[in-house]
């Protein structure tokens, strides 16, 4: 059973990503901490992390880069989940996830059949 760890800054979000990803039989792990969000990424077993770009601490953007610059952690697949459309991101913030975009990019609102595709398009790579 893949593994998946969500990060965002609202605590609402993670319930709802919970349920969902429980429910088609993922194991799922989250925090709204990136610190936190870290640790467990380090520790290894997670096939897939879903993060906001919003974030206080660190944005996703940043989050995702300074992942793509550890060579334990640039491997996992990550999906962004948020409500930002890309094309009102700074630039230099969108060229942070020009790799993501748009397989591994989903936009709210969106329901669980969408984001349960996305998760399965960006798992298979």
């Amino acid at each position: 059973m893949p593994r998946i760890l969500s990060l965002d800054t609202e605590p609402e979000v993670l319930e709802l990503l919970h349920t969902i990803f429980v429910r088609a039989g993922y194991e799922h792990l989250y925090t709204t901490d990136n610190e936190e969000a870290l640790a467990i990424l380090r520790k290894g077993g997670i096939d897939l992390f879903t993060q906001n770009i919003l974030h206080y601490d660190l944005n996703g953007c940043e989050f995702y880069q300074m992942m793509q610059s550890e060579c334990a952690l640039k491997n996992i697949p990550v999906l962004l989940i948020t409500s930002l459309d890309p094309a009102t991101l700074p630039s230099d913030y969108f060229k942070m996830i020009a790799p993501l975009y748009p397989k591994h990019y989903i936009s709210m609102p969106f329901g669980p059949k969408k984001l349960l595709t996305a998760v399965e398009t960006t798992l298979k790579g």
